[in-house]
């Protein structure tokens, strides 16, 4: 005996299905029986290019593989964010010269014909990158393991590969920008101005952040910046952006606090007090596992997976 049709009622939503077995297929048919619940960002599900891959700049010319890009366009649409702890290390001089690494591919961009997005990084270049980083990946963990960094001067160049990155992967920029450089007890908005006319220059369209995990600040660097003040610097940096016709509405994001924990949710209750009203969106960061004693399981384990979602709830309690 065969039945006509099929009904199957999971989670709201309703199949229909031919079941009758003369051409050997099922034909399903999709109806949702309530409206939508709620939406999410295109870019929902985004990704970050840690800023420790600047610590030596020469490495950002990696972002010139094509084989990269072309596996990263399968993710778009989504945002890359440009941060991390060393963000906050970070200083854009627009004079310095480039790297021999990236002088390279810039030149062979140069002198070939067609579109930016379909260059790539000479091989040679890239297998001399590849064979030196295991030395540059080392000095990041020692970096991060004794919890001292050392300032890192990036370049037009650095930024330039970013962006060619970001842009030709279907990607949007959020650069993260350094808030340990300070005046006082405020943020010293001098270098970021720097790094934001020259973007306004090349007419790039990026978002933005200011510092990262600031409730980690003084392990990291011994300066102190309470919410209330960082959210006076956003305060600041928005109002710098303003003055940009092309920024004036970009994407500003933070405070980038750590897990929510007290000292976190303290932060982050008095940074919207006097900056909320300058982002676009609260981030902070959720940390399944620790990665020094991480297991294969756990990256498969619903009970690691579902730890996000209580965190949602405290961060929420707190906007």
């Amino acid at each position: 005996m065969y039945l006509t049709a099929c009904f199957i009622l999971l989670a709201d939503v309703l199949f229909t299905a031919d079941c009758s077995p003369e051409n050997g297929t099922v034909e399903l048919k999709l109806e949702l029986k309530t409206s939508t619940r709620s939406s999410l960002n295109p870019r929902f599900l985004s990704l970050t290019v840690d800023a420790s891959l600047a610590s030596e700049p020469k490495y950002v010319a990696f972002l010139g593989s094509q084989k990269l890009m072309t596996l990263t366009r399968g993710l778009s649409p989504a945002y890359l964010r440009f941060g991390g702890t060393k963000s906050d290390f970070l200083l854009f001089d627009p004079s310095k010269n480039r790297s021999q690494e990236e002088n390279i591919f810039w030149d062979v961009q140069t002198n070939k014909a067609g579109n930016l997005c379909d260059q790539t990084l000479p091989p040679d270049v890239e297998h001399t990158l590849r064979s030196h980083w295991p030395s540059q990946e080392r000095l990041i963990l020692k970096e991060t393991f004794w919890n001292k960094y050392r300032n890192t001067t990036i370049t037009k160049s650095t930024v330039d590969l970013l962006y060619r990155f970001a842009n030709c992967s279907g990607l949007h920029l959020i650069f993260g920008l350094n808030a340990l450089l300070r005046k006082g007890n405020e943020w010293s908005s001098s270098n970021a101005k720097l790094l934001i006319d020259y973007c306004y220059f090349k007419k790039y369209n990026l978002s933005w952040e200011l510092g990262n995990e600031p409730n980690s600040f003084r392990k990291k660097s011994g300066i102190y910046v309470n919410g209330y003040q960082l959210g006076k610097d956003f305060v600041s940096l928005h109002d710098l952006l303003s003055k940009y016709p092309s920024y004036k509405n970009s994407g500003l994001f933070g405070p980038d606090t750590g897990q929510p924990k007290t000292k976190s949710q303290n932060l982050l209750r008095s940074f919207l007090q006097t900056g909320g009203q300058t982002i676009n969106s609260v981030t902070w960061h959720h940390y399944y596992i620790n990665g020094r004693t991480a297991t294969i399981e756990d990256f498969i384990s619903s009970n690691v997976l579902d730890t996000l979602a209580p965190e949602i709830q405290t961060v929420l309690q707190v906007c």
